[in-house]
């Protein structure tokens, strides 16, 4: 089992994608479920950051999923067309036909925000979903000095 992170607020149920659903993301339009996982916490946090425009929120929570190693999907920085951290256009498509596809329950892609860092997308609606566990959680606290 692969160990990731999440950074979410607590509105939504855990691992249901539903917020992602509603807004689209980077990997995946509005419409189409997807769960935002990090390999890290520190990179969630980074991730947060750029889409949290003014005051930090309360109601985040930090999670620890296990999720199955056989089925983990990668899309290597090195595949993808210059500039795609700008072409959201681009990466969505990708991540709606790799949603739609169904399969893998995982995809590593990079980060737009730390380039040598890796997201993993969730697939909440791929089969192997139920095998996704949530093995920690607490609630997160954004230091306030995050924010000038």
């Amino acid at each position: 089992m692969s160990i990731v992170w999440r950074l979410a607020s607590g509105r939504y149920r855990q691992l249901d994608g539903e917020g992602a659903r509603l807004a689209g993301g980077r990997w995946n339009s509005s419409g189409q479920a997807a769960i935002y996982t990090s390999e890290c916490l520190g990179l969630c946090l980074a991730e947060a950051l750029v889409h949290l425009p003014g005051a930090l929120p309360r109601d985040y929570v930090a999670f620890k999923v296990d999720v199955p190693d056989e089925a983990i999907g990668t899309i290597e920085g090195s595949s993808l067309k210059g500039g795609w951290e700008q072409d959201w256009a681009y990466t969505r498509a990708l991540g709606d036909e790799w949603l739609s596809g169904k399969r893998s329950l995982a995809l590593k892609v990079p980060s737009a925000v730390l380039p040598e860092s890796i997201n993993l997308v969730l697939n909440p609606l791929h089969l192997r979903a139920n095998e996704l566990r949530v093995i920690w959680q607490q609630q997160f606290k954004f230091d306030p000095r995050l924010r000038p």
